[in-house]
């Protein structure tokens, strides 16, 4: 078993692997993820396409931490071009892994979901503690999710 495989099955990757990782100075835990995919496909139409380009920079998604650090997947973009939409469209979206413009992964959104409730009976400067996040995000993040769920 690979190291990329072993770190997929700790993590409980589902529709996408790991292809990478890079242990960080600052505490961060940086993996390189890439979805399951047999071609790309066009997220409107379906058909495959060829690829035009990868994007030059990559994104980044914070994941649940794991021990002292704060985990980031990281993914590089691709665009395609499609023959019936004529014209160059991301070929990955919606990500198995997150919304399409989030920047958190449904597995840290689960998470704080369970800390809602005890945001409730603690400071949310301790909830944030314990997600490694700085509070006004955290803040932000619930607002997100409770308008989300009503």
């Amino acid at each position: 078993m690979t190291v990329y495989k072993l770190i997929g099955k700790l993590l409980k990757f589902k529709g996408f692997r790991c292809v990478g990782l890079a242990f960080r100075r600052s505490g961060r835990l940086e993996v390189l993820v890439k979805p399951y995919k047999n071609g790309l496909r066009c997220p409107r139409c379906g058909q495959r396409g060829k690829i035009v380009r990868q994007r030059a920079e990559p994104r980044y998604w914070r994941d649940i931490p794991v021990g002292p650090w704060s985990v980031w997947l990281m993914y590089w973009p691709r665009e395609i071009h499609c023959a019936s939409m004529a014209g160059s469209v991301s070929a990955c979206l919606p990500w198995p892994w997150s919304e399409a413009e989030g920047r958190v992964t449904h597995r840290l959104e689960c998470l704080m979901l369970r800390y809602l409730r005890y945001c409730q009976i603690m400071p949310q400067k301790a909830a944030a503690e314990l997600l490694r996040l700085p509070a006004s995000i955290l803040s932000d993040l619930l607002h997100r999710l409770v308008r989300r769920l009503c």
